[in-house]
């Protein structure tokens, strides 16, 4: 499968009426479930869990596609960080669950490194159900007025009803318009080499990012990680190999919207780490899937980022001196 891209407006069923920005290019995608693109493709498990709804009907999965042949890399900066080979795309695939056991993507947001650096993309479906196309817009990372023209076009689409997972009611499309709006501006949350953030009136998201700017490797390649409350609730409190800290303070476990988070009385934000040892041991399912997707990134690091990462790779009994078994 591959991405079907067009210089000018979505197709006409999609289009809304005015051309977007010269940078912004539209593209769809015919089968959600390989993302329409080649190469090796596998998901990233985050060794500290994302957040969920309350009614445990929302999955995040992190998939990471790489050309045939690359290697990944460590990068400088403060601490050791990943840097993605031209070619990689990186997908965060929102679902929904339709149905008992049935599982829509609703949206998809990444970016994609090219020879002239990132483009930001941005899916929905084009009609509610399991295995619709995706439509979307891509545009330069670094573009703001492309940014904004790319989340117009989709937006203009969903006014008439197109881009979401489940039918809605027109009363109810304005607020998921709104809320879609509100997580679109890219450029503000991935900055490269941004630390991890101490204080919860720092916005939403308080991990720290790579050389890219983006969350997924490093919550993968590290145990520890501040555990984020952007959605009511957080599996991670009720993990038993999960240690939670607060700079200040012990944590306190609170019950809001019907789910349960962790905060600091002190207004830091909660720090959680995982135990790997200690879950693999019990065969914990979470742990064992965090070290599959370690070890696809082992055996895709070149020597420099083996070893900037030994520890983690070594929880998982992968020693970076080796090739892989």
């Amino acid at each position: 499968m591959s991405r079907w891209r067009t210089a000018g407006l979505l197709a006409a069923a999609l289009a809304c009426g005015r051309a977007p920005a010269t940078a912004v290019t539209a593209e769809r995608i015919a089968d959600p479930a390989d993302l329409g693109l080649p190469g090796d493709r596998f998901e990233l498990v985050p060794a500290l869990r994302l957040p969920l709804d309350a009614d445990h009907r929302q999955r995040t999965r992190i998939v990471l596609t790489l050309p045939a042949g690359s290697k990944l890399t460590s990068a400088g900066g403060p601490a050791p960080s990943v840097q993605l080979p031209p070619g990689a795309n990186l997908d965060r695939v929102e679902s929904v669950e339709s149905a008992p056991g049935v599982w829509v993507v609703a949206d998809v947001r990444g970016t994609r490194v090219t020879a002239d650096g990132q483009r930001f993309h941005a899916f929905r479906p084009e009609r509610p159900g399991p295995g619709a196309p995706l439509f979307g817009e891509s545009w330069p990372a670094r573009d703001a007025e492309a940014q904004e023209a790319a989340g117009g076009e989709i937006a203009a689409a969903m006014r008439r009803g197109v881009g979401f997972a489940e039918a809605l009611r027109p009363a109810d499309r304005p607020a998921a318009i709104s809320h879609y709006l509100g997580l679109s501006s890219c450029l503000a949350c991935h900055e490269a080499h941004r630390p991890a953030q101490r204080l919860a009136s720092s916005g939403e998201v308080w991990r720290p990012t790579d050389a890219n700017g983006w969350y997924s490797l490093l919550s993968t390649l590290r145990d520890e990680a501040p555990l984020q409350a952007y959605r009511p609730d957080d599996p991670n409190v009720d993990d038993p190999f999960v240690a939670i800290s607060c700079a200040r303070g012990g944590p306190a476990i609170v019950s809001a919207g019907g789910g349960r988070h962790a905060s600091c009385p002190s207004g830091d934000v909660p720090e959680g780490r995982l135990d790997v040892r200690g879950g693999l041991a019990a065969r914990d399912p979470h742990v064992l899937a965090l070290c599959e997707s370690r070890r696809a990134l082992w055996s895709r690091f070149d020597a420099a980022g083996r070893a900037a990462f030994r520890e983690a790779f070594h929880e998982c009994g992968l020693d970076p001196s080796k090739e892989m078994p």
